[in-house]
């Protein structure tokens, strides 16, 4: 009896562990799979539409009067978030001194208007604030550090445009007569977040 019984309990137990497997192991339970097609990573661009030119001033006399040099403007045309900065490269030499006694003031358009942005002063003395340090010359110490006219951040779609002027210092003295400095003026762009232009 007590063999029939323990029987009875082990073929029960088998049983039912094979039910509950089989179910496991079956679809027998509601079930549903849905799909999201057409998945795809793109990087994001960066582009950035430089507009405006030449810059260019002629006939400049030593006075008070500001003389409009040209205006240019800085368009996001990419899909991310970018900061820009401008630099004046001079196509000659350091030994110009016409920058020595030259100022220049950067406005910025708002709206329908220009408003002032800096201004910063030619020096005799080269110190590190004067225009001479907005300008990189082919033949310049290595470890002079210039600076940047113009820097800002565009997010896509956005627009920056800026104005240039000059004058000559009332002291310029009569050598500089007929003097002139060529330029470029580059624009670099960067991705917003690159922490290298801090």
């Amino acid at each position: 009896m007590k063999i029939k019984l323990l029987l009875l309990i082990i073929t029960t137990l088998v049983s039912v562990g094979t039910m509950l497997y089989g179910l496991e192991d079956s679809e027998a339970w509601f079930s549903v799979t849905k799909t999201s097609s057409g998945g795809i990573i793109t990087a994001g661009s960066l582009d950035i539409e430089v507009t405006g030119g030449p810059l260019r001033g002629a006939n400049l006399e030593p006075g008070e009067k500001y003389s409009e040099l040209g205006f240019f403007c800085n368009k996001n045309n990419g899909t991310t978030p970018l900061k820009f900065r401008g630099l004046f490269k001079a196509a000659g030499p350091s030994s110009n001194g016409l920058l020595k006694f030259m100022s220049m003031k950067v406005e910025k358009r708002v709206g329908i208007g220009w408003v002032d942005e800096s201004e910063i002063f030619g020096n005799s003395k080269e110190i590190s604030e004067s225009l001479l340090y907005y300008f990189q010359f082919p033949d310049q110490d290595p470890k002079i550090k210039n600076k940047h006219i113009v820097q800002g951040d565009l997010f896509p779609g956005q627009e920056a445009c800026y104005r240039f002027l000059v004058k000559l210092d009332k002291e310029t003295p009569n050598q500089h007569q007929n003097q002139s400095l060529e330029f470029t003026f580059f624009v670099y762009a960067t991705q917003a977040s690159n922490p290298g232009w801090e």
